[in-house]
């Protein structure tokens, strides 16, 4: 039980009053993924491989090390794992210092299990100068005491961050590095260093040290600060699109945008690939949409500039089905949809009509996130993009909310398999030769767009997506049946027609495969 007297010994602690994690500096949902995955997979699995329970983030200033730091706190915090979180950044005390890190280290502890506050006050009514002891003396007389014995079912994390202080960054190294051994075995600490530090490199071959390199961005060679990466995109850009740079200088137009990006290379890559897909006049009028919205106060509201932006693009796409349509169901879809769902549909996007989906891949709004048996890539809708979409506060005024609560406005699988049962028919192009190749046909381009409507090419190239992500059965069982026996020959036409031959044998494996599945539910 705590009294008013332990409450005392550990308020005596002179602890830092520091920034405690904030979910607004932690990496944006879905970038940096690869090193957040690294550390999460080795904090899990340490006490499991009995590999090292240190580590240290390592890179240049303004490489990401802060937000990585923001968002593994934020991630074990939520798992009731993190047992302290000290950032120095922004800090309000005059000396932070080895000695004050230490202090607040055993400050938070206290606060995150009754037996370590109760252990702690004892420690310090024992012998008051632990309360200010250097970092040598309070990590195994003060913290380590304090939690030696006790059981703890998997990881419990601590945080420091930004001791920016070469001297005191390496007493706080040395001081870790000697003293962590009196620490339970399921504890484990985060670190991170600038470059420049001797003793991180001397401790990379430490059995227990593990060392990650941080780079300014895991989804490139890492070598370029976000001032750079915006200057060598604008120089891309104005090579290919020179009347973006009419009213603005190379360099004007850098200054401009890099209050804007928060530091964020996805926001960089996405209001570039934007930008680079845009049709030729349009692509202006994008740059001043970008540019007119008020410099941004989070990274979310900066991401939520550059993808009104961007739905403005998918706005101007025709269509059958609306493209929030799309969005709803990819939302709704299951975590593991197949890799079809995505990448497949981009080979067999209409001719005359690109795919949503295939203009969010160019965009970066599509997102790798493994593998199927078949060694296929998985993808699913960047995790910032499908928040952006699902949330009305924040994309209410672009058209495009998806409610995931509530059922499709529109039963795409249905609409394309209609489409199909109500336009095709034997010889649909009207060839005087049905014997004729491809390829032989010297008004094929025309003959597609006079006798097959955009809409029939979205579905032939599309039901099989829509069918494998409908949640409705019942209604689409009969439809199906219908394509089957009625058309399924005329499929094969337009499909060939269309330059999509190749790709029958795959949708009819696919299908066949719905088929088992669905018989599986139904008890058939």
């Amino acid at each position: 039980m705590m009294t008013l007297e332990n409450l005392m010994y550990i308020n005596s602690l002179p602890y830092s009053k520091s920034v405690s994690w904030d979910s607004g500096r932690a990496c944006l949902h879905g970038t940096r993924q690869d090193i957040i995955n690294k550390i999460i997979s080795w904090a899990t699995n340490m006490t499991k491989t009995q590999q090292s329970r240190l580590c240290l983030l390592r890179g240049p200033p303004g490489c990401g090390k802060s937000s990585i730091a923001h968002t593994i706190s934020q991630i074990f915090h939520q798992q009731n794992r993190l047992a302290a979180a000290v950032f120095l950044d922004g800090c309000v005390d005059q000396k932070v210092n080895t000695q004050t890190v230490g202090s607040t280290i055993a400050y938070q502890l206290a606060g995150y299990d009754a037996t370590i506050r109760q252990r702690m006050a004892e420690l310090i009514k024992a012998d008051f100068s632990l309360a200010s002891a250097n970092i040598e003396r309070q990590l195994p007389e003060l913290i380590g005491a304090a939690t030696h014995g006790l059981t703890m079912i998997g990881p419990i994390v601590i945080v420091v961050d930004d001791l920016v202080d070469p001297q005191e960054q390496h007493r706080l190294l040395t001081a870790i590095a000697n003293s962590s051994t009196s620490l339970p075995a399921n504890f484990c600490l985060v670190l991170t260093s600038r470059n420049g530090s001797k003793l991180a490199d001397t401790l990379q071959n430490e059995a227990n040290w593990s060392i990650q390199d941080i780079g300014f961005d895991d989804t490139g060679d890492g070598s370029l600060d976000i001032g750079k990466y915006i200057h060598q995109c604008l120089r891309q850009l104005s090579s290919i699109k020179p009347n973006l740079f009419q009213r603005y200088t190379l360099e004007g137009l850098s200054k401009l945008l890099l209050p804007r990006a928060l530091g964020m290379h996805y926001w960089v890559t996405t209001a570039y690939r934007l930008l680079l897909s845009s049709s030729e006049g349009n692509d202006c009028s994008i740059l001043d949409e970008i540019l007119s919205n008020p410099l941004p106060l989070s990274k979310q509201e900066a991401m939520d500039h550059v993808y009104r932006a961007t739905l403005h693009v998918l706005r101007d796409i025709s269509l059958p089905v609306p493209v929030d349509a799309i969005f709803h169901v990819l939302i709704q879809s299951p975590p593991t949809f197949s890799p079809s769902s995505a990448r497949r549909i981009r080979p067999v996007a209409p001719k005359h009509a690109r795919a949503p989906l295939e203009i969010l891949e160019e965009l970066d709004g599509m997102i790798e996130i493994g593998r199927d048996q078949q060694g296929l890539p998985l993808f699913r809708l960047h995790p910032s993009f499908g928040e952006f979409i699902i949330n009305p506060q924040r994309c209410g005024t672009t058209g495009f909310h998806v409610d995931r609560h509530l059922p499709p406005a529109y039963p795409l699988a249905e609409l394309c398999l209609d489409e199909m049962n109500h336009k095709l028919t034997q010889n649909l192009c009207q060839l005087d030769d049905l014997m004729v190749l491809d390829e032989e046909i010297l008004d094929r381009e025309d003959r597609i767009l006079h006798f097959i409507p955009i809409t029939l090419q979205y579905a032939c190239c599309q039901w099989i997506l829509h069918l494998e992500l409908t949640s409705y059965i019942d209604p689409v069982v009969p439809k199906i049946q219908k394509f089957l026996f009625t058309h399924l020959l005329h499929w094969f036409e337009v499909i060939s027609m269309l330059g999509h031959f190749q790709l029958i044998l795959p949708f009819l494996e696919r299908l066949a495969a719905w088929i088992k599945v669905v018989n599986s539910l139904l008890n058939i």
